[in-house]
């Protein structure tokens, strides 16, 4: 469900994204342009624009991130009414979690690793298809 919403909001700012991008880009050759000729002034300007096209593109991909995590806290509550009287008894003790961790250390120590896998493999699934510029024309 995460994944579908972050598809979803990158389809509806997938524009603007790509557009700060561009800017990042373009503001980084009219630095160092200006480096090159030797204005100093020149390019603490456009650096400065630089960084605030920067800015805006860290803080949507974070948005954007922090979107697909949204199913988190319901599936961590239904695992606790499900399982929370049934957490393996560990042989030795954690630090904060003693030897019988809660329902939130399972779930981290699953998910991070099954999410870092899912998004090789949807990375993979994604270049392997041909992108739409890519297509040979249709005779």
């Amino acid at each position: 469900m995460g994944v579908c919403t972050l598809n979803l909001a990158l389809r509806l700012h997938g524009k603007r994204l790509e557009k700060y991008q561009n800017d990042m880009q373009h503001y980084n050759a009219l630095g160092e342009t200006a480096l090159q000729g030797g204005s100093k002034e020149t390019f603490k300007v456009v650096n400065r624009q630089g960084h605030e096209a920067f800015g805006y593109y860290f803080s949507l991909s974070g948005a954007l991130f922090v979107a697909s995590l949204w199913p988190v806290p319901l599936i961590l509550a239904w695992m606790q009414l499900r399982f929370g009287e049934t957490s393996p008894v560990l042989p030795f003790s954690l630090p904060l979690f003693g030897n019988k961790p809660g329902m939130v250390f399972w779930f981290l120590i699953l998910y991070i690793p099954l999410r870092m896998l899912c998004t090789r493999v949807w990375r993979r699934l994604r270049c392997s298809r041909p992108a739409p510029e890519l297509r040979a024309p249709q005779a």
